[in-house]
């Protein structure tokens, strides 16, 4: 059955059943109260992330903790009110503080993520050293404190190489070395990286993988895992910022069950049991490996993607599992249905590496209007400073696009980016 066939508000608890949420999750809150009448869900997040606690009135409880608050301060808290009101589950739909809800859950003898599985997943050297012990792979890296470090890597192993911080997000300080002669420039540039929610943390040097990258879409539950698609990406070659996607990947079957089986070998040794992953690979000349993997849904709208290329909203397994129903069986059988006539569909998103101020943007509305286009939204205001492109929050718009195959769908969005005109001030002249 399709979630689309299911009955709205359909029993599945005899009694209420109270979810802690632990951080954000902006629709997915109100759409987990949804899932059963006697669910009832409350919150605990820190400030920066309270907007993103949709309808918040509807919650039993919601605990605002300090920014910088430490984990057992989460833990204390949580248990107050699980005291007062008690817990029957806790869940996190957002990667900030998924380590303070794996806390939590083992505090109050909770189901959710363990803390060595949020700690594989949120610390890309940790994730390493993960997957060498147990077999799957064995990608050379380490920590590195300094340029100097990165050139003892790099005689060791050769060049290229990649430096990232090891809990970086939004693709921000991720720099490829070519050389010897780069490796200052972009250690420097790499440890001064910045971007909203970006907490600091230690750089690491890993061995460049080459080859084409895709994404892994997957949902969990009782270690058995349902690949709902892959993704194949599009990122710009000096940044690595992510620029595209296109579903579904053009592969031959051959490759697509070797990816599909080393994904699942990878969500087994970081003991993922349930719940929505994400994970990036490169398809190298040795076969799959992990750029890294995330406890959460995928972002760049990439979930309303597999929506529209399959006919079926990912999301709504996320909060129904959430909810303590077991979706497992449906959704194997929802996704093999849907493989058989899914359509091409791909995002592509507005970048320029001018640097100065936008002052115009032109041609929005024949953009939204454009053939295949199914959403434009813009992210930019005028008068915004740009920098180039150094993150994920350096895109300017995103367009969302619908064809017959996942080609023309690519190409109709690109050519709806090309309608936009950008006017920057640059260096006190005006480019477009």
């Amino acid at each position: 059955m399709n979630t689309s066939d299911k009955v709205p508000n359909e029993t599945l608890f005899q009694k209420r059943h109270h979810v802690l949420i632990v951080g954000g999750g902006s629709d997915l809150i109100p759409r987990l109260r949804a899932v059963d009448t006697n669910v009832q869900t409350s919150v605990i997040c820190r400030p920066s992330v309270l907007k993103f606690v949709y309808e918040i009135e509807k919650n039993n409880k919601v605990l605002v903790i300090e920014e910088n608050a430490d984990t057992q301060a989460w833990v204390e808290h949580a248990g107050a009110l699980h005291k007062i009101d008690p817990f029957d589950s806790v869940v996190s739909f957002a990667e900030i503080d998924q380590d303070k809800a794996a806390a939590i859950s083992e505090s109050l003898g909770l189901d959710y993520h363990s803390s060595s599985t949020i700690e594989w997943v949120h610390n890309k050297l940790q994730m390493r050293e993960q997957l060498r012990s147990t077999g799957v792979e064995d990608i050379p890296n380490a920590l590195v404190m300094s340029a100097e470090e990165v050139m003892e890597f790099g005689q060791k192993w050769g060049y290229p190489l990649i430096i990232k911080p090891c809990k970086g997000r939004a693709s921000a300080g991720v720099s490829v070395v070519h050389g010897p002669e780069d490796v200052a420039i972009k250690f420097e540039r790499s440890n001064t990286a910045t971007a909203p929610r970006l907490e600091p943390s230690p750089l690491i040097v890993e061995r460049y993988l080459q080859g084409r990258e895709y994404s892994v879409e997957a949902i969990s539950e009782g270690g058995q895992h349902v690949i709902l698609s892959i993704v194949e990406k599009y990122k710009e070659e000096v940044s690595k910022v992510e620029i595209g996607h296109m579903i579904p990947a053009i592969l031959d079957s051959n490759t697509y069950t070797e990816i599909e089986n080393h994904i699942v070998k990878v969500l087994d040794a970081l003991n993922i049991r349930f719940g929505i992953t994400h994970t990036e690979i490169m398809l190298t000349e040795e076969g799959p490996r992990v750029i890294e993997t995330h406890v959460r849904a995928a972002g760049d709208d990439i979930p309303y993607l597999l929506q529209d290329s399959l006919g079926l909203d990912p999301l709504q397994y996320v909060v129904e599992q959430a909810a303590g129903e077991s979706i497992y069986e449906r959704l194997k059988v929802d996704v093999q249905r849907a493989k058989r006539t899914q359509k091409g569909v791909a995002i592509w998103f507005v970048h320029t590496d001018l640097e100065g101020e936008l002052l115009n943007v032109e041609n929005t509305e024949q953009v939204s209007q454009a053939e295949g286009v199914v959403e434009f939204i813009p992210s930019f205001e005028l008068g915004m400073t740009l920098e180039g492109l150094k993150n994920s929050y350096s895109r300017l718009a995103s367009i969302r696009t619908v064809a017959e195959t996942p080609i023309q769908a690519l190409e109709l969005a690109k050519a709806a980016a090309d309608q936009l005109k950008l006017q920057v001030k640059v260096n006190s002249n005006v480019g477009s």
